[in-house]
């Protein structure tokens, strides 16, 4: 159902917290994330947590977003 990558590479890549991350792939794949510093401790800082509650084809529709929008921040 969750998804909690690790997303550490990334975000030394482009200077930028999980926050940041997660704005930036709105804004860039229309995909929405959580970023793992909104959990408690801040026990998830270099992590997103994606939800799978999706049909396929949505879900891999979003993946595909994602990886344009990811790849455009780390060139």
């Amino acid at each position: 159902f969750y998804m909690f990558p690790d997303v550490s590479e990334i975000l030394k890549t482009t200077g930028m917290d999980s926050k940041a991350l997660a704005v930036k792939i709105i804004e860039e794949g229309g995909v929405v994330t959580i970023p793992g510093e909104v959990f408690p401790e801040k026990v998830g800082r270099n992590f997103l947590r994606l939800s799978f509650a999706l049909d396929e084809e949505k879900i891999k529709e979003g993946v595909s977003r994602m990886k344009m929008a990811l790849e455009k921040l780390t060139g």
